[in-house]
């Protein structure tokens, strides 16, 4: 269903990144973080058959990105368990946290999703 999940910082940095099927290219951060940058961007939008659903949280982007059609609505809630599920576990959901975290937040996304 859902092909990637990545979190940016608002500079464009990958703090996270999780390839669940291959099936997209790896510049897909990159491509998502050009296009947000352009204003009034919709938090979902298509590039080159690639679906990017995201949630702006606390500074940060959560993204899923997909080739199939895909609920947005579910993709949003989703997004957003997932960040209340983070602020669960790390009391807070920030860029540090993420960095000093990353393998719980990694292990906590394989049973997520």
């Amino acid at each position: 269903m859902f092909y990637q999940f990545f979190i940016l910082s608002t500079r464009g940095d990958t703090l996270l990144l999780r390839d669940f099927r291959g099936g997209i290219l790896k510049d897909t951060t990159e491509t998502f973080y050009a296009r947000v940058r352009l204003p009034k961007t919709p938090s979902v939008f298509i590039v080159e058959g690639t679906s990017f659903i995201y949630l702006k949280v606390s500074g940060l982007y959560l993204v899923l990105t997909t080739r199939v059609n895909v609920s947005p609505v579910f993709a949003v809630e989703l997004l957003t368990r997932i960040s209340t599920i983070i602020k669960d576990y790390l009391g807070v959901l920030n860029e540090e946290a993420l960095r000093k975290n990353f393998t719980l937040v990694y292990e906590l996304l394989d049973e997520i999703i």
